[in-house]
C-alpha cells in the first residue's frame, strides 16, 4: 500500500494557546498520530466526525481532538488523556 501525503492544518491561536497553557505543540500531536502506537477512537460528539488519538509524547499520554477533511488532518486540541482513556491505550 502506497502512503499518502498528509497535510495537517490547524488555528495558529489555538495551537499558542495550548502550548503556553499544557505544553504540548500541535505539530509534535500531528507526528504522534501517525505512529504505528496511536490508538485512534471516534469521538462522542454529533455535529461532525471527529475522532480522539491517544498517544504518548515525552512520556505523558494525550488525547488529541482531531478531524478529517479530505486529505487534509485538522488538530482541533490537544489535552493530557483521562484516567479512563489511559487505561484503554495501556490495555489494548
Amino acid at each position: 500500500m502506497a502512503k499518502r501525503d498528509i497535510l495537517f492544518q490547524w488555528y495558529e491561536q489555538k495551537r499558542l494557546k495550548v502550548l503556553v497553557e499544557r505544553g504540548i505543540d500541535f505539530s509534535e500531536a500531528a507526528i504522534a498520530l501517525l505512529d504505528q502506537d496511536a490508538l485512534i477512537l471516534p469521538s462522542p460528539r454529533q455535529d461532525e466526525q471527529r475522532y480522539v488519538g491517544l498517544v504518548e509524547i515525552k512520556g505523558k499520554i494525550w488525547a488529541i481532538a482531531h478531524l478529517w477533511r479530505g486529505e487534509t488532518l485538522r488538530i482541533i486540541t490537544v489535552r493530557r488523556a483521562r484516567p479512563s482513556e489511559i487505561q484503554l491505550l495501556n490495555g489494548r
